[in-house]
């Protein structure tokens, strides 16, 4: 609420789902394709080509080590020092109630206690994150094929009382007359270990073909530095935290060449942060709140 802050850590939209669809197309419309998207399929790896066809069909695929140790220690520490950055910007010029209803380029309120941070760091090679050589883009080339781009990066912080997400999926189909092969796929990267207490991600299979799918949801337990690969359009939802500790993981999201994500990733839908200094006064603190939401008006905001 308003006048409240935003707590201090210690360490995605859906549209139309096709669910009557899905009855009234014949199966084979909606079965997954299994084709692999790179035409030179036989240069990965058996591993890789048994990964891709799995998320094809499936919806998600899963390993349990990918960043080393010390590349997990460095995103955690990048993580919590841009969260701690915005909380302390958004408590100090008063936009609690601004987070909680629009949300800003910089750390957006995705549901309670659950916070999308952006952290520009995993962007750099140290962090082996967003860079053409981490250790997924063979499964990524091979789902989406060697074009594929990288659409957006940062970390889901899941903190301790979070409550569970409504089921959702980060995007629709191409065509409510067809299934199509993958044109955008996520890749979660827990920096903790998941576990049932700390919320990991609640999946239903093969919902990415059809929403009202008769599958049994799992809840993959992937340690740290391990990755979850899934399909865009795959039903799911983070579940709650019960732990004591907050609950980090990197998405990094990629798409085909043609594709934008212009609902979960738009600059005129999230403005900026204003840039506040520890030793600014109140009145200059009021002054950066009230010229930020000046320019909101201007620009049509809420």
């Amino acid at each position: 609420s308003a006048g409240g802050g935003v707590a201090a850590a210690s360490g995605r939209g859906a549209g139309k789902k096709l669910a009557a669809l899905s009855a009234a197309l014949p199966a084979r419309s909606l079965s997954a394709p299994a084709e692999l998207a790179d035409a030179r399929a036989l240069h990965f790896s058996p591993d890789v080509r048994a990964k891709a066809r799995e998320l094809m069909s499936v919806g998600l695929v899963t390993s349990q080590r990918a960043l080393t140790e010390v590349q997990v220690s460095r995103c955690a520490q990048a993580v919590f020092e841009r969260y701690t950055s915005a909380v302390r910007t958004v408590n100090s010029l008063d936009l609690v109630e601004e987070l909680a209803t629009r949300g800003f380029e910089q750390l957006k309120l995705r549901h309670h206690g659950r916070y999308d941070v952006q952290v520009p760091e995993l962007h750099e090679r140290p962090y082996r994150c967003a860079h053409r050589d981490a250790p997924w883009m063979e499964l990524v080339r091979a789902v989406l094929g060697a074009d594929a781009q990288l659409v957006h990066c940062g970390c889901m912080l899941s903190m301790p009382g979070s409550s569970v997400q409504p089921w959702h999926s980060d995007g629709d189909h191409l065509s409510e007359l067809r299934h199509f092969a993958p044109h955008c796929i996520n890749i979660f990267v827990p920096l903790v270990p998941l576990s049932h207490a700390n919320g990991p991600t609640e999946f239903v299979p093969r919902s990415h073909v059809s929403w009202a799918v008769d599958e049994k949801a799992c809840t993959p337990l992937v340690g740290a530095g391990g990755y979850i690969a899934f399909d865009y359009r795959l039903k799911h939802r983070g579940l709650g935290n019960s732990s004591t500790e907050p609950r980090p993981v990197v998405y990094i999201t990629y798409a085909k060449p043609f594709f934008a994500d212009a609902t979960n990733f738009s600059a005129r839908r999230y403005p900026p942060l204003p840039e506040v200094n520890e030793w600014n006064s109140r009145d200059e603190r009021i002054k950066k709140r009230e010229e930020m939401r000046a320019r909101q008006h201007a620009s049509g905001g809420s």
